[in-house]
């Protein structure tokens, strides 16, 4: 696992009680293997976590063929079982807190690692695995298929351990026949919803700018302009695939970057309501209760 890759906050519990230990922002680290390859792994006995909240900046799939508990991603809780992938975005809320991996690998990527090789810069929003967070967030592999799949994992685990001058894009080769294979499997299971999204490039370059563009445009008319079709149009493709609105989808974005403000940064409500080109701190409250039946300050307390 990288030393520097996830941010956390830590809790132990002392004499029965629980004290909450300041958060430790950690990044990913680029060139840990003498090159920058933007992708790492750990086996989950090199795991050596306890009681931790993670809020990756990049793409993490795991393959656990032995755990048990629960995992929660964002407001998703997986339980836990033999042979299941899961499925970590960017920027998603995760608490393993209540999570035992057993046996199993986990491979951490940027999504510059792929666009780099395909010159396609919102090629991994091709994946809705990681996209459409509304689907479960996990796959349960069956018999016939696991082999395979943790071959794909352990390939890249042990280039990565051996790595070589020419490793990057054999590395990058067995990531993108894993990610292949996974959506073949997945979309066998969310077959209308993904078709649509793996052939809409509108739809594609709508979910990038949003992860690039949130924290300073939240309005439809700016993605609108940005990738060329109108409000009216894009409002549909997302009723289509996401049975919202464009505004709700943004909306909903945006109060998810909020609350990694709220949770991993000491910012006042003010600061972070001006952060987000909100006019008043007030307007911002009522923006974040409307989408959680929250206050910024309640959600803050009660996730400590």
């Amino acid at each position: 696992m990288p030393s520097k890759s996830w941010s956390r906050r830590m809790h132990k519990t002392v004499g029965g009680n629980v004290k909450t230990h300041s958060m430790q922002k950690l990044t990913f680290e680029r060139n840990k293997y003498g090159k920058e390859i933007l992708i790492d792994t750990v086996h989950t006995s090199e795991f050596a976590v306890d009681k931790m909240e993670v809020l990756p900046d990049f793409y993490t799939l795991a393959f656990l063929r032995n755990a048990s508990g629960q995992i929660k991603i964002n407001n998703q809780t997986i339980k836990l079982k033999e042979n299941i992938v899961l499925f970590i975005p960017v920027s998603q809320l995760v608490d393993i807190s209540n999570a035992n991996f057993t046996e199993g690998y986990f491979i951490f990527f940027e999504g510059e690692f792929l666009d780099k090789f395909f010159n396609e810069q919102n090629f991994i929003f091709k994946f809705s695995y990681f996209h459409n967070t509304d689907n479960p967030l996990y796959l349960q592999i069956d018999n016939l298929q696991k082999a395979n799949i943790y071959l794909l994992f352990e390939e890249i685990h042990n280039e990565i351990r051996n790595f070589k001058q020419d490793s990057e894009h054999l590395i990058r080769s067995y990531l993108y026949q894993l990610l292949i294979k996974l959506n073949r499997l997945y979309t066998t299971l969310h077959l209308d919803l993904n078709s649509k999204l793996l052939t809409n490039d509108y739809l594609l370059k709508f979910r990038f700018a949003l992860e690039k563009e949130i924290k300073n445009h939240s309005n439809v008319q700016y993605y609108s302009n940005l990738i060329g079709i109108s409000r009216t149009y894009l409002n549909k493709l997302c009723i289509d695939f996401y049975a919202k609105t464009s505004t709700q989808v943004i909306k909903e974005r945006l109060a998810l970057e909020i609350k990694k403000e709220l949770l991993y940064t000491s910012k006042t409500i003010a600061e972070i309501a001006y952060d987000y080109n909100f006019s008043d701190p007030p307007n911002f409250i009522r923006f974040f209760k409307q989408l959680t039946s929250q206050t910024p300050q309640q959600f803050r307390e009660l996730s400590k």
